[in-house]
């Protein structure tokens, strides 16, 4: 197997389950021998030490994004949640200058775009893992203000990865039928 360069991008606190998953699944790429670079939030690493991140830059602590999450109006912690996708956007495109890479990876998030967006500026392709889309039952309770570009950012990024992985059945088909996503991505 040939060995690649794999960007990985996420968008989580990278604590409790979702840390776990984004670090298994990065140690088992790297198993593999594959070189997978992370890029997320300031502040967040899933490893310690920060093993696998692309770029340096401030480092606030988590707990500062913690407790904005939980102290902002929804549509304010919304906003926020969009402008992160300006901030990614430069991040990514900071590492595929630096190198060159076969794929993006990205975590799926509510209006997280700078991925695909990325990943087609340079010509490359974009694997998306779904976990929920912005139509799915969240713990947090979701403002009805950005429902909609939240829908039309999902079918934009589900209608031009190059593929998907899914974490259930009952999700996979949630994406095909009801949101028209490809079958064979």
């Amino acid at each position: 197997m040939t060995s690649m360069n794999i960007l990985y991008h996420h968008r989580t606190q990278g604590g409790a389950v979702e840390g776990v998953h984004i670090r298994e699944l990065v140690k088992a790429l790297r198993a593999l021998g594959h070189q997978v670079d992370v890029v997320g939030p300031p502040g967040v690493s899933v490893f310690e030490g920060d093993a696998g991140r692309c770029a340096a830059r401030p480092r606030p602590r988590r707990g500062v994004w913690q407790g904005i999450s939980r102290r902002l109006p929804e549509v304010w912690f919304e906003v926020l949640e969009l402008a992160y996708s300006l901030y990614a956007y430069w991040c990514i495109g900071r590492c595929l200058c630096a190198r060159r890479y076969e794929f993006v990876y990205e975590r799926y998030a509510i209006f997280n775009w700078a991925g695909l967006a990325q990943a087609r500026r340079c010509g490359i392709p974009f694997l998306l893992e779904v976990n929920y889309t912005s139509w799915s039952p969240m713990a947090r309770r979701r403002s009805r203000w950005l429902q909609r570009l939240a829908h039309r950012i999902d079918h934009w990024l589900f209608a031009r990865a190059d593929g998907l992985t899914v974490v259930s059945e009952a999700l996979r088909r949630h994406l095909v039928e009801e949101l028209g996503v490809d079958a064979h991505k």
